[in-house]
C-alpha cells in the first residue's frame, strides 16, 4: 500500500461547491484564501470535461448550458478562472447558466407560443 502525497494546503482546508462561499471568503476573509481548496466545483469540472472532449477525438460542444437551483452559479460561470485562455480571448467553459425557475418559465413561454401558433388560422 502506497502512501498518500503530503497535503500542500494549510489546514484546515475549506471546500465548497457553492460560489457564494468563495465570494464571501474573498470579500470578508482574504486571509482564509490559502485554506480554500483548489478543486473545481461540479459545474466547472463537468464544463471543462465537455469543452476538452471527454473522449479523445470527441469534438467540443457548440455551447455549454448549466441548469441550477442557485443563481450564484451565474457568478461562478463568469469568473475568468473558469475560462480557457484561447489566445487571451478567455472562452468561458460555461456559456449560459439558467436557474430552474428560468428554465421552467422559458419552456412555459415557448409552449404557450407553440400552442398559439398551432391555433392561428
Amino acid at each position: 500500500v502506497g502512501r498518500a502525497a503530503p497535503l500542500l494546503a494549510p489546514l484546515p482546508l475549506v471546500t465548497a461547491a457553492c460560489p457564494g462561499v468563495v465570494c464571501f471568503l474573498e470579500k470578508t476573509a482574504p486571509g482564509a484564501l490559502p485554506h480554500l481548496s483548489s478543486a473545481k466545483s461540479p459545474m466547472a469540472a463537468a464544463a471543462a470535461l465537455l469543452r476538452q472532449g471527454i473522449n479523445a477525438g470527441t469534438p467540443p460542444p457548440d455551447g455549454v448550458v448549466y441548469v441550477s437551483a442557485c443563481a450564484d452559479k451565474k457568478l461562478e460561470a463568469a469568473r475568468p478562472d473558469l475560462a480557457e485562455d484561447a489566445e487571451a480571448g478567455l472562452v468561458p467553459d460555461v456559456d449560459l447558466v439558467l436557474t430552474a425557475v428560468e428554465l421552467v418559465e422559458g419552456l412555459g413561454a415557448a409552449a404557450l407560443r407553440a400552442a398559439a401558433d398551432a391555433c392561428a388560422p
